[in-house]
């Protein structure tokens, strides 16, 4: 009889662990965006922010999000704060509206349902900085006029770059081969004093019998933190033009 109580009671107390330890358990869903303590930024960039996602029991944690700094933040104003995830808060998106000094402020709690405690308080300091003044634009407005090119390699233009933007830019642009226009090309710039390379993809090339008029417009630039450059298209040209000549077609040698 001893025995059998011995069991039972050993038995109960297993029990009893294994409530604890579901109680207590936390599943974690780790964040892939990258660790960082600080951050500047360009006025209208947007960047992901977050943290592991915690659940117990299939219960997420209460995340609040907060933004203070100098000026006084107001959201729809400075920033706007949008969620990435449909199933809690641990992610947001911003962007940065207004210049200025912020600390993106988190707050997170275990649910009112698995006891409402343990909070966690998380803050990232960002600088948001001026709009960049920096314009862009092809240093000729003209190209050499070029036979067809039947391997199809790349094409690279020169740019004239004022102002100290931060690298590598990425340039978007139209490209008209005659009379049609394919538009939300991008390259990118990876330095200043280089040229941009229109890829091979494009082809320079024209049909056997026709030339082919070819215009590059640049239709916005971009900064490495998301900042929007200005077009030159007074020093510089925002167009770049030339022909692709036809190759001409041999026939067979006729004599009389």
């Amino acid at each position: 009889m001893k025995r059998k109580m011995n069991l039972m009671l050993a038995a109960f107390i297993v029990l009893v662990a294994m409530s604890l330890q579901n109680l207590i358990a936390q599943t974690n869903h780790p964040t892939a965006l990258t660790l960082t303590t600080a951050q500047s930024v360009n006025i209208n960039s947007s960047y992901h922010y977050g943290v592991d996602s915690i659940e117990r029991s299939g219960i997420s944690n209460i995340y609040n999000w907060t933004i203070t700094g100098v000026p006084s933040p107001v959201a729809g104003t400075h920033y706007i704060m949008t969620p990435v995830s449909a199933t809690n808060n641990s992610q947001k998106k911003i962007q940065w509206l207004i210049a200025g000094s912020y600390t993106v402020n988190l707050t997170e709690a275990n649910p009112a349902a698995e006891g409402g405690c343990s909070v966690v308080q998380g803050t990232i300091a960002v600088t948001v900085n001026a709009a960049p003044t920096a314009k862009v634009g092809f240093t000729n407005a003209t190209g050499t006029n070029q036979c067809s090119d039947a391997s199809n390699t790349a094409y690279p233009i020169r740019l004239t770059v004022t102002g100290t933007p931060s690298y590598p830019l990425q340039l978007t642009y139209s490209e008209t081969k005659n009379s049609v226009t394919t538009t939300g090309n991008t390259v990118s710039v990876a330095s200043p004093g280089t040229s941009v390379t229109i890829p091979s993809t494009d082809g320079f090339t024209s049909s056997l019998l026709d030339d082919t008029g070819r215009r590059i417009t640049i239709t916005g630039v971009t900064d490495s933190f998301g900042g929007t450059l200005g077009i030159d298209n007074v020093t510089a040209s925002a167009t770049h033009t030339l022909t692709i000549w036809a190759v001409p077609v041999t026939t067979t040698i006729h004599h009389d």
